[in-house]
């Protein structure tokens, strides 16, 4: 039995020995190679290092000499807590971002040939669409209209998209009142330019001003959501 914990010793001392050595005299040199190094700050690694060349010491003299056995119990005792606090201590990983999850309903935009930079009388309102999609996790997205031929297919491509709500800003709201009335079961916002004539609205058409259109876009993609499936569903 004292052979046995004379090994055990023996190896524990070794190892920590060895381990005590590389942080306090080779921590330059080692922690080139090993990335771990760097998950602690160096004077961690010297204070834990200098702690093992010590604790090395206690392992093998005490019971060599016949002087203080139980001091080898101690040192054993104050490794493992080393130990435990180090992998307390140990960073973290950071949690993997979670893909966001979507409601079964979309909003969508149609704009000007400028699409949404900075600037454009669609800028806000995409910010708007965006806030509210943050708050209900309706999915939005956008297409600009090259020009007025493209308007009409354009809004069939988003109505065929099944958007729930569709948005449309500048000169993309040409055929809005008539795609409208065409599709009663989805809702058209179409937010007009200061100074322009608004066409006459339908049930499920409603002209707002650009002052007027964030609040009432966000209603409208609550409303959607308020009314959509589960996701997955």
């Amino acid at each position: 039995m004292n052979i046995l914990l004379w090994v055990l010793q023996g190896l524990a001392a070794l190892v920590y020995g060895a381990s005590g050595v590389m942080k306090v005299f080779m921590f330059d040199k080692v922690s080139k190679d090993v990335p771990s190094f760097g998950a602690l700050p160096r004077e961690a690694w010297t204070a834990l290092g200098i702690l093992e060349l010590v604790c090395t010491v206690g392992l093998i003299v005490p019971a060599a000499f016949h002087g203080r056995p139980a001091l080898t119990i101690v040192t054993a005792a104050v490794l493992a807590i080393a130990g435990v606090t180090a992998w307390m201590l140990w960073p973290r990983p950071a949690a993997a971002p979670q893909a966001r999850q979507y409601l079964n309903v979309s909003a969508c935009l149609l704009t000007d040939p400028k699409g949404v930079a900075p600037g454009t009388p669609a800028a806000p309102v995409w910010a708007a669409m965006q806030s509210a999609s943050l708050a209900t996790h309706v999915m939005v997205s956008y297409l600009p209209a090259t020009g007025p031929a493209d308007v009409k297919p354009m809004l069939n491509t988003l109505i065929q998209r099944q958007c729930g709500v569709i948005v449309a800003t500048g000169t993309a709201t040409g055929g809005v009142v008539e795609a409208g009335k065409a599709n009663p079961h989805q809702l058209f916002l179409l937010v007009a330019a200061p100074g322009s004539a608004a066409p006459a609205a339908t049930p499920n058409t409603t002209v707002v001003s650009m002052a007027a259109a964030p609040g009432r876009i966000d209603q409208a993609i609550r409303a959607l959501a308020a009314h959509a499936p589960p996701p997955g569903s």
